[in-house]
């Protein structure tokens, strides 16, 4: 094939990549919001240990 010629596209190896592309983006996405709950998680739990602390030094005083 000349370098010019653009290549022939095959319409099922388009579909497969398109395919395999959509589910990548699917699995991205449950990671994300699987990643913020489990952030959200942990920024709830640091917070109840700053009130612990809080709670604790204001007994000490």
């Amino acid at each position: 094939m000349p370098e010019d010629e653009e290549p022939s596209l095959d319409p099922r190896a388009l579909r497969r990549q398109l395919d395999e592309l959509q589910e990548q983006a699917r699995v991205n996405r449950e990671f994300r919001h699987w990643a913020a709950d489990k952030f959200d998680r942990y920024a709830d739990d640091v917070e109840a240990v700053e009130r612990g602390l809080h709670d604790l030094a204001d007994q000490a005083t």
